[in-house]
């Protein structure tokens, strides 16, 4: 990294961040919201920030002698003049959980590691009880760190390079279908009735959090009880909540569940005007991802069900429709999933059932033909 400094751009204030790998030159700019350099975390480290690069261009730091680098020492030279200057705050946070594994070979000198070292340390955070996952965060860091360190010429050897990493299993949770019973209860917990009506719109409609948060008065068709419908034809990117095309790319129409379409109806008349959006946000915009994801954390805490996710109401939909009668083509469309395959891949179990449940169903179909004769 060759140095850091602020520009102005259109009346927009930048901090530019120089990087010269070998005959290589790049720049990253990062803009600052800040109103002035006092409130903004990379503003006031900007002189340290300048010092430290200067240091960069003569090599390595005084205090470290060449070609004693340990994994310790690199840590911090990373660490301080990459990732502290140009990291957001969820990238600090990820590289700072790694640190504590990363230090069980903080004293080993890079130059002389081989990959045996590295593949004793995977062994000894496996011995610990650290599951794969984990230990592939944490393998995938130290690469990173290693090529970096490489990169700025600390140091020759990488020996992480062709470390590969260790498979996980699968998940063990698989499609979760809830009952009208533990919906209700998330709802009963919610204290707002747009984060009511956000629950019982999920549950009853198979969308994803991201086409909720995106939806307008015109997606909405329930004038007609008991056939009530929800067009999904975009979604609101999380980070920048810039609106977008759905993840299939294809403009669908599902049904839509009674108690859903009751929400909407409650919801519709009482929400913020000057929006284009059903749920819309401080702005004007749909209601930021992160906003909403605060919200449900609260909600399933109050409520005692921390192990349910979001998405799982997206599969009580998908149930709740195949038990219906669905069959795999609708729900295909209704999901929006590329292939059939796909569809039952995820829904196999309920597709099927067991051999019990469909005499059961036959002998109950055979009664009522019997019946109407």
């Amino acid at each position: 990294m060759a140095g850091i400094k602020q520009r102005t751009k259109r009346g927009i204030t930048y901090h530019v961040v120089r990087h010269q790998v070998g005959g290589k030159r790049s720049e990253d700019w990062y803009r600052c919201t800040h109103k002035t350099p006092e409130q903004c975390q990379r503003c006031t480290g900007m002189a340290e920030a300048k010092r430290r690069a200067a240091d960069l261009e003569a090599g390595i730091p005084p205090e470290i002698t060449p070609g004693s680098v340990t994994i310790a020492n690199l840590w911090e030279l990373w660490w301080t003049n990459h990732v502290a200057v140009r990291g957001k705050k969820s990238t600090l946070t990820f590289y700072k959980s790694q640190k504590q594994r990363i230090m069980l070979i903080g004293d080993h000198v890079v130059d002389s590691m081989t990959p045996v070292h590295v593949n004793d340390w995977i062994a000894l955070l496996t011995a610990m009880g650290h599951p794969p996952a984990r230990i592939n965060r944490s393998l995938r860091t130290l690469k990173t760190m290693l090529r970096r360190g490489v990169q700025l010429g600390f140091t020759h050897n990488h020996p992480a390079q062709f470390t590969q990493k260790l498979k996980e299993p699968p998940p063990l949770r698989g499609p979760q279908m809830h009952q009208p019973a533990t919906v209700a209860q998330l709802v009963a917990h919610a204290e707002l009735l747009r984060d009511a009506t956000i629950i019982r719109v999920a549950a009853g409609s198979g969308a994803r959090v991201s086409e909720v948060l995106a939806l307008e008065p015109k997606h909405v068709n329930i004038a007609k009880r008991g056939f009530g419908k929800l067009t999904l034809e975009q979604q609101a990117e999380r980070s920048t909540r810039r609106i977008i095309s759905t993840k299939g790319y294809e403009r669908r129409t599902v049904p839509l569940l009674d108690d859903a379409a009751d929400a909407l109806a409650a919801w519709l008349p009482k929400r913020p005007k000057g929006s284009r959006f059903v749920f819309p946000g401080p702005d004007g915009g749909p209601l930021s991802y992160y906003t909403w994801e605060k919200r449900w954390s609260r909600i399933r805490r109050d409520a005692g069900l921390s192990e349910i996710t979001f998405h799982e109401l997206r599969d009580t939909y998908a149930t709740v429709m195949i038990d219906a009668g669905a069959k795999e083509a609708h729900l295909k469309t209704w999901m929006a999933h590329s292939t059939v395959e796909t569809t039952y891949k995820h829904y196999a179990a309920r597709i099927e059932g067991s051999d019990d449940e469909i005499q059961a169903v036959a002998n109950k179909r055979q009664r009522a033909r019997a019946a109407k004769k």
